[in-house]
């Protein structure tokens, strides 16, 4: 546990410097037919689970 937070900006640095990205602009910008626009342009899910009773 001492050592996670250098491990973890180590890793970051790493990915920063190689350019590595996980999530490209391409996988960022599609969004499924499920998700419409709400008031002042936040991204609402329509689909899925909804919780509560």
């Amino acid at each position: 546990m001492k050592y996670l937070g250098g491990l973890v900006l180590v890793a970051y640095a790493w990915a920063t410097y190689t350019g590595w990205a996980p999530f490209s602009d391409e996988e960022r910008g599609r969004v499924t037919g499920d998700v419409k626009r709400g008031p002042g342009g936040v991204l609402l899910w329509t689909g899925g689970f909804m919780g509560g009773k």
